[in-house]
């Protein structure tokens, strides 16, 4: 794990860091090979491993390392062409972010206004911020 001291994005006073990252759906909801944006220590995800795995509306996105937890989670869609049947929120459905490398994960089911489980759409832009915890508090 990089030094929390060096990085701004970590809180050693609690053992927390966000990490963001934010990409664009290829054709048909396909994930791209690495993130289009980021901001704090995106090097604690493994883009180019991130998966759609079976299943609709199934994102996975690999952890470089297992953590204590995720505490908390933020994800925004922002739909390429608007309609109420495509993917407008996401949530993170399977929490291993403490599981052994390589299956430390977070796995992201994205939803449409009805709530059904839906697969982005080309040219989705989707942010996503995640508050993982790497030592427990005092």
């Amino acid at each position: 794990m990089a030094n929390p001291r060096e990085n701004p994005t970590y809180d050693t006073s609690i053992g927390k860091v966000n990490t963001s990252f934010a990409f664009t759906a290829g054709t048909s909801g396909a994930l791209p090979t690495a993130a289009s944006s980021y901001r704090g220590d995106i090097s604690q995800i493994n883009f180019a491993k991130a998966v759609k795995p079976t299943g609709t509306g199934l994102y996975d996105f690999f952890l470089n390392e297992p953590w204590l937890t995720l505490v908390n989670w933020n994800i925004k869609v922002i739909q390429a062409s608007f309609a109420t049947t495509g993917a407008c929120v996401g949530e993170v459905t399977v929490d291993n972010v403490s599981t052994a490398r390589p299956n430390s994960k977070v796995r992201i089911t994205f939803y449409d206004a009805s709530m059904a489980a839906v697969d982005l759409a080309t040219g989705d832009i989707v942010r996503v911020t995640l508050n993982l915890q790497y030592k427990k508090g005092t």
